[in-house]
């Protein structure tokens, strides 16, 4: 599993300024959960940890195992993975890959995609012999989680080919969903009431959009300043768009060895717009 480890490591610590999650990251499930029906998933995962780690579940040791920011994302398992891999743990173990809105992640090999489970029903066909193998994601609200179609081998295919996988924009031209800022009347007279609003809808944009907006507010000078990720500051990863999103043309060869409710004066929507 070192694989999925530098894969998820790298495509955390390599986010361009200004983006909140990783573009793509790898989880785990264990397929007879999906008949247990008097436990929670994390009853059941902690229990089991004997079983995936030879020993008694540690918190220190045996969660909070995804990168940083892929923990957020909804329905994620965050617990580590199996470090006894016996017959009957990888009759059970499946992978996933998370890949994040308006995103495709490409393979230069389909061969450790076949070593982790996945097969070619999964992503899309080729059009040439020497097109990479593709899984795409239009949707624009949420993270696309796909499922292996079987368990993992034990050890990675040999090939000489070198992995090398990237992270891109599906579509150049978007707009995003909306996202209301709410305001009273009362409130609608204090300039420091709005930037407590405007970050409540700049927190949402973080989670949804996942991209990281700043507005600050200046009492002497009666001045807001916002601060938006520049495209100076993300050239550096030779990106080409300028928009709230979480993937980016980024490319890596890994080594595969090793409230309160009142009458509102206004509602205002802020789009992201690429």
């Amino acid at each position: 599993m070192d694989l999925v480890k530098q894969i998820n490591t790298y495509f955390e610590l390599n986010k361009p300024a200004g983006i909140f999650t990783t573009p793509v990251f790898f989880d785990w499930i264990n397929l007879r959960f999906k008949t247990v029906t008097d436990e929670s998933e994390d009853e059941y995962y902690k229990r089991m940890a004997p079983v995936y780690y030879s020993k008694a579940y540690n918190p220190a040791k045996h969660f909070n195992a995804l990168s940083h920011s892929a923990r957020k994302v909804y329905g994620v398992n965050n617990y580590l993975i199996s470090t006894e891999m016996t017959e009957e743990v990888l009759e059970n173990f499946w992978l996933r890959i998370n890949i994040a809105l308006n995103s495709v992640a490409s393979f230069s090999t389909d061969l450790y995609l076949l070593s982790m489970g996945f097969d070619s029903s999964q992503y899309r066909k080729r059009k040439y012999t020497n097109d990479s193998f593709k899984m795409g994601h239009k949707d624009l609200s949420s993270f696309w989680t796909v499922e292996a179609n079987g368990e993992i081998f034990p050890e990675l295919i040999v090939t000489t080919n070198k992995f090398r996988m990237s992270m891109e924009v599906f579509e150049f031209n978007f707009i995003s969903k909306d996202y209301l800022l709410q305001i009273t009347n009362e409130n609608s007279f204090k300039n420091e009431r709005f930037k407590t609003e405007l970050k409540k809808v700049f927190i949402d944009i973080e989670k949804y959009g996942k991209i990281s907006y700043v507005v600050t507010y200046n009492a002497t000078t009666k001045r807001f300043q916002f601060h938006f990720p520049s495209k100076k500051e993300w050239q550096k990863w030779k990106l080409s768009f300028l928009a709230a999103i979480a993937a980016f043309p980024l490319a890596h060869i890994f080594d595969t060895t090793n409230r309160k409710k009142t009458k509102k004066i206004f509602n205002q929507t802020f789009k992201n717009f690429l």
